[in-house]
């Protein structure tokens, strides 16, 4: 291993170069010092000159006129000058021959030919007979529609937003023969393999918009809320009895909203309400169906059970946003209620809400908490105030015994 070179300057060395300095500049100090003093090596540099100058190590007139590196540099030696030429004519050469193979390498024949060459040399793939059809029927599955957030009667001008959204009872319609079209649609596919006989409704509340719910909402809606209750039942039973003429039996669970309610928050009981009073209209209208059972209990939450799976049901207008998403109070309330309801003895696997007019899921541990959507894309409060819009959805999912939600859809109205 070699001796590793002291650099520690000496005094000689240092009064060098403190005369080379008078007239010669930094560098050209370092190239003369290498050789007088390191045999030629670069063990000084023009840095390292100008660091003991900084260090008043050495001193430097201020008026000096320096003599450059190249005065000091020998001069370049003729036969190493020849022999870098040479090297540089090659490199050119080479470089020359490069492109011209690179171009070669290009041309249609010469492609077409490596081409062959590599073709020749691959086995042809295994032939395979066609598939068969498959007709085989798996497991039988239940089909969940979410039925919520119809605030029938509101109504939302075009002009007024901008454009951006525009609902009324018409629309509402629109939207209801739409959804109904579009579950058919899938529900049938389905069909193709898959037995679905039983449909499960959750109808989740505020399918009225009200008169009395905020300040200013008489200006906000198409009818009063006598008319929005009869105009709207007739829509939804329509809807109802064309879902129970597809399957088997249907199961309609019914909870009910904020806006559906007779007065002020908490002057009058939570089931004198609007949404209650339409889900036991629509059952007396309905009594014809014999395949259609409801549950419509006055508090403010049911748990149906489907294929062994539970599934808490709630309007959600309890639960608080935070940075505009219910999803931190969706999480308090879940663990909440699922400590109140071990008292009794109760559980439930999944949660399922509406009132925040966005579809979203999200898994919790055994089941889901699921959001649904709603049929109006926002009046003119959430979407001057709250800067709050989404498209009009509902969510449809399938619930299978062993599995528990299989497929879903968050359909879209619009």
């Amino acid at each position: 291993m070699a001796a590793r070179v002291q650099t520690v300057w000496s005094k000689a060395e240092r009064g060098r170069a403190q005369d080379l300095l008078k007239d010669h500049s930094l560098a050209a100090t370092a190239v003369i010092l290498n050789r007088e003093f390191w045999e030629g090596r670069p063990v000084r540099t023009k840095d390292a000159v100008k660091s003991q100058v900084h260090q008043g190590k050495i001193s430097r007139p201020a008026n000096a006129q320096p003599v450059t590196l190249r005065e000091v540099e020998e001069p370049e030696d003729p036969v190493e000058v020849r022999a870098a030429e040479i090297l540089q004519h090659q490199v050119r050469n080479l470089k020359r021959e490069n492109n011209a193979l690179k171009e070669q390498s290009l041309t249609e024949e010469h492609f077409i030919e490596r081409t062959r060459d590599v073709v020749a040399g691959i086995v042809p793939p295994k032939r395979y007979p066609a598939p068969t059809l498959v007709t085989k029927k798996y497991s039988p599955q239940s089909l969940v529609i979410l039925l919520g957030d119809c605030h029938i009667g509101e109504e939302t001008d075009q002009d007024e937003t901008g454009l951006v959204a525009e609902y009324n009872i018409g629309v509402f319609e629109r939207r209801m023969e739409r959804y109904y079209s579009t579950i058919m649609s899938i529900v049938n596919r389905y069909r193709l393999t898959t037995p679905i006989a039983v449909a499960h409704i959750f109808m989740l509340g505020d399918m009225v918009e009200g008169e009395q719910i905020y300040r200013g909402q008489a200006a906000r809606i198409e009818c009063d809320v006598m008319e929005q209750f009869f105009r709207g039942k007739a829509i939804i039973c329509r809807f109802l009895s064309e879902i129970s003429a597809n399957f088997d039996s249907v199961n309609i669970s019914c909870v009910a909203g904020n806006h559906g309610r007779t007065g002020r928050k908490d002057e009058t009981k939570f089931y004198v309400n609007w949404d209650y009073m339409m889900y036991r209209y629509m059952q007396d209208m309905l009594g014809d169906h014999g395949n259609i059972a409801w549950n419509i209990p006055k508090a403010w939450w049911t748990i149906p059970e489907i294929r062994g799976q539970r599934f808490y049901i709630t309007h959600g207008d309890d639960l608080i946003r935070y940075m505009g998403i219910p999803w931190y109070s969706l999480e308090r309330y879940d663990a909440k209620e699922t400590k109140i309801l071990r008292m009794v003895g109760k559980k439930y696997d999944h949660i399922v809400v509406g009132h925040h007019h966005t579809a979203f899921e999200w898994d919790s541990g055994p089941g889901w908490r699921i959001a649904n959507g709603a049929f109006s894309s926002g009046g003119l409060y959430p979407a001057k105030r709250l800067q709050l819009m989404s498209f009009p959805h509902q969510w449809i999912f399938g619930v299978h015994e062993e599995h528990g939600i299989t497929f879903r859809y968050p359909l879209k109205l619009v």
